[in-house]
């Protein structure tokens, strides 16, 4: 959980893991998360080679464990100037709170369309991307996009323990109610736990000063 003000520049990347032990998964990202950081002193990087970077360091790790599949979700949002950079993986989310209006910036890669082409109910949509994908299985294809940015722009950055419990008219409400962004955090966790907390939830909000 993080709250944040941005004062431009700055990048944020949220991971969760699906597959993996955290303890594990978290000591490989001081490895590439530093290429993310380089945005900070004005170059601009590949958010694309960042993912893949993460993706070969994870699949790495697995064989040298012995473990199998490890993975995760992985949602990245970069403020650059007056622009923002997103990339994501998986179901993990990223939103836009501008002018009082909740807009989805990620797409979920999921099989959501094939469970509604074949009228299948019962289940929730399986990944069909994320970090830990080993190259000769899938060669996987962050989605990305830019925007410009405004002041007064909130970006929430959540896994799907959030968007599973909390539906999305009731996050534009709490995010419109302009709290703090660390007491904003606090009050959608607070509120996916109220609504069952299934799942783990990890929120990260950021807000555009200047």
């Amino acid at each position: 959980a993080a709250g944040c003000l941005c004062m431009r520049p700055c990048c944020l990347c949220q991971l969760t893991c699906d597959y993996a032990d955290y303890g594990r998964l978290s000591s490989l990202i001081p490895e590439w998360e530093g290429s993310i950081d380089d945005a900070q002193f004005g170059e601009r990087v590949s958010l694309e080679d960042v993912c893949m970077k993460a993706n070969g360091k994870i699949c790495q790790q697995a064989r040298k464990r012995g473990t199998g599949l490890e993975g995760t979700t992985a949602a990245i949002l970069c403020l650059h100037d007056v622009e923002a950079e997103i990339a994501n993986l998986g179901d993990s989310r990223i939103f836009l709170f501008r002018d009082k209006k909740l807009r989805q910036l990620s797409v979920d890669h999921t099989d959501q369309a094939l469970l509604q082409a074949q009228k299948i109910t019962g289940r929730k949509p399986k990944l069909t991307q994320h970090l830990g994908i080993e190259p000769e299985e899938l060669v996987i294809q962050p989605y990305m996009s830019r925007m410009e940015t405004r002041v007064g722009d909130r970006f929430l950055l959540c896994t799907d323990g959030l968007t599973d419990m909390v539906e999305e008219e009731e996050i534009r409400q709490i995010l419109g109610a302009l709290l703090p962004a660390d007491r904003t955090v606090e009050e959608l966790i607070a509120r996916a736990l109220k609504g069952g907390g299934r799942d783990n939830i990890t929120v990260i909000c950021c807000d555009v000063m200047s």
